[in-house]
């Protein structure tokens, strides 16, 4: 069965980006897609994933906001993705699978994203 993925972004241009190289990464995934934490982690209790992919600064709720909401319930594999590298300490302190600094490739985000799924 091909894995849900849920892809947490408030940046149209880069969840768009996100969106097309997860396709490719996971041909036949299914994608979800949210545009800051809150409206990610009323999906995530409607429609358990496979992975969550998230930025950290989003308005609302910040992706480490969604992380240890998540974990409160769930173990979900968990990939954060920011240009805030101080929160990397805190993103794994709380249970990120992976973290990845904001350029990232290609080759990063597809190395990542296979890490995190079975």
């Amino acid at each position: 069965m091909p894995p849900m993925i849920l892809i947490v972004e408030d940046e149209v241009d880069v969840l768009g980006f996100l969106r097309r190289a997860v396709e490719r990464i996971v041909p036949g995934a299914t994608l979800l897609t949210a545009s800051n934490g809150s409206e990610a982690l009323a999906l995530f209790r409607q429609q358990p994933c496979d992975l969550v992919i998230s930025d950290h600064r989003m308005p609302l709720m910040t992706g480490l906001e969604l992380l240890v909401a998540l974990r409160q319930t769930s173990t979900v594999p968990f990939l954060m993705i920011t240009a805030d590298t101080l929160i990397a300490p805190q993103a794994r302190a709380a249970g990120a699978t992976e973290f990845l600094e904001k350029p990232m490739s290609l080759n990063a985000l597809r190395a990542a994203v296979l890490r995190c799924l079975p």
